[in-house]
């Protein structure tokens, strides 16, 4: 009995400090501005055409989105081993963000942000593509509900989320993955078990 008390209070505390920790999380804000405006310093001529831009002049309006997208992350087997029922457990916060890149009211690429623990860093730019469906996904959910990005990597599949008595899913991309039809909205639940047989088959290759 006093060894399960133990394990208990030890989990218990990791489990505290863990929230801890990210209630301290400073705001990625600062960060990304940083590095939009190292990114707009290094549009040239020669790679403007890269950031979905038609001249590299048009660097000088480009504008980073206000709002920073959560990032969470399923693992592949969680998907497999699933059985339904309630589907948050397995979500893992990435400790990433994203925000969009704007020319006009177009979006031409992203800033993906990584926290490692002390500071956050730039990940990678792009994804233009895939943040616009995210957006576009985003466009007619309510304003007041908890908005994120999920991401299965080793089946290259993104999820539009928010929660709402549930999390709320829309599968990006126009690629049917599993039995998933892109652009389909459903519970959370319900789309991993649409893809558990992709899951199953899954080969170990990149997409």
């Amino acid at each position: 009995m006093k060894t399960k008390i133990s394990l208990f209070i030890t989990l218990a505390t990791i489990i505290t400090l863990h929230m801890q920790a990210q209630n301290r999380r400073p705001a990625p804000d600062s960060a990304a501005a940083k590095a939009f405006r190292s990114l707009q310093k290094n549009i040239n001529e020669g790679n403007f055409k890269l950031f979905g831009l038609t001249s590299a002049a048009e660097a000088a309006n480009l504008r980073l989105g206000p709002t920073p997208i959560d990032v969470y992350l399923i693992r592949l087997d969680s998907v497999q081993k699933f059985q339904g029922g309630p589907a948050t457990s397995i979500l893992t916060n990435s400790s990433q963000v994203v925000y969009p890149l704007y020319s006009g009211e177009n979006i031409v690429s992203s800033v993906k942000l990584d926290y490692d623990g002390k500071s956050w860093a730039v990940e990678s730019f792009g994804d233009r593509d895939l943040i616009t469906f995210y957006q576009r996904a985003q466009a007619n959910t309510p304003q007041s509900n908890k908005k994120f990005l999920i991401r299965i990597p080793a089946l290259n599949v993104y999820f539009s989320a928010y929660d709402n008595n549930g999390t709320t899913v829309q599968l990006l991309g126009n690629q049917q993955m599993g039995d998933l039809k892109p652009g389909t909205v459903t519970t959370l639940p319900d789309a991993l078990l649409k893809l558990k047989t992709l899951a199953n088959a899954y080969n170990g290759l990149p997409w």
